[in-house]
């Protein structure tokens, strides 16, 4: 039993490795199928998820990921997933939607102050320096006291 345990464990993360490795050489094909199977295995996992989305993203196969990314929000209602709907839209050229979303992301604050962390993170990442600032700012004014940092 261990070891089958074990087995399964030591398979899982040469997959993951796997799949970092055609992401980082840039093989977006197969990097995409391996994190899709990562994804299966683990559905909750973000990580796989972004990565997956990315893979999308990178082989302009935008429909699909808007899709998994709006189900993604539907189930979970995490401002991060706004703002990655917004990227897929600006990926397209959409600056209007993209904004709408990001505006979106911005507003979740509101509601929610410790949705500042996903949101701003994912801002950052994108290098929406802008929105990120935006984020953090909307959030001092919603709980001023509070550092952010």
């Amino acid at each position: 039993m261990y070891i089958l345990v074990l087995w399964s464990g030591f398979a899982f993360a040469q997959n993951e490795q796997l799949a970092q490795y055609y992401y980082d050489k840039g093989d977006f094909e197969k990097a995409k199928v391996s994190y899709e199977q990562l994804l299966s295995l683990a559905p909750s996992n973000t990580q796989y998820f972004l990565r997956t989305i990315d893979c999308y993203q990178q082989l302009q196969q935008f429909d699909i990921a808007q899709k998994a990314i709006q189900e993604r929000y539907n189930r979970y209602k995490q401002g991060v997933f706004l703002v990655e709907l917004g990227y897929n839209f600006q990926l397209q050229k959409n600056e209007s939607k993209a904004k709408n979303y990001y505006d979106q992301a911005i507003e979740k604050i509101r509601t929610n102050s410790n949705d500042v962390y996903g949101i701003g993170n994912s801002f950052e990442k994108k290098v929406l320096l802008e929105y990120a600032l935006k984020a953090y700012q909307t959030a001092m004014e919603v709980q001023p006291n509070y550092n952010f940092n």
